[in-house]
């Protein structure tokens, strides 16, 4: 996944495809499962959508097909549309320093840091951004 090779995490950046026909686009891909896969679709800067795009991605937001999972991050949660805001969990990560990821009880560190977080493995990567999922 890491490598970009993956066929089922695809990104969006919301900042230059923010309008209502990259939204229903990506509502059309992500209707389409592969048998036993899980697709994950990352919606970066999603408080760029436009209100047209956000709404668009409303209904999927509520009813997702069982094969997708979503992902918005942003660094400006209050520019994200108070309905999506308010059917979505919210997730804030900070950068971890080097010394607090390595070494004899790093895994305990970063799960208190996550408060039990399964996405621990994840902390450090986007400093100062929340996920929205």
């Amino acid at each position: 996944m890491e490598a970009g090779r993956s066929f089922d995490l695809f990104e969006l950046d919301a900042a230059s495809n923010n309008g209502v026909d990259a939204v229903r686009d990506l509502i059309e891909r992500a209707a389409v499962g592969s048998p036993g896969r899980t697709k994950v679709y990352i919606l970066d800067e999603v408080h760029m959508l436009s209100t047209a795009g956000s709404n668009a991605l409303l209904k999927t937001l509520e009813e997702p097909p069982d094969h997708v999972r979503f992902v918005l991050a942003t660094t400006d949660p209050q520019k994200v549309l108070p309905t999506i805001r308010s059917r979505t969990q919210h997730f804030e990560f900070q950068l971890l320093s080097a010394a607090g990821a390595r070494g004899p009880g790093a895994l305990d560190r970063v799960r208190r840091r996550t408060r039990g977080g399964r996405r621990g493995d994840r902390v450090g990567r986007a400093e100062g951004s929340r996920f929205v999922a």
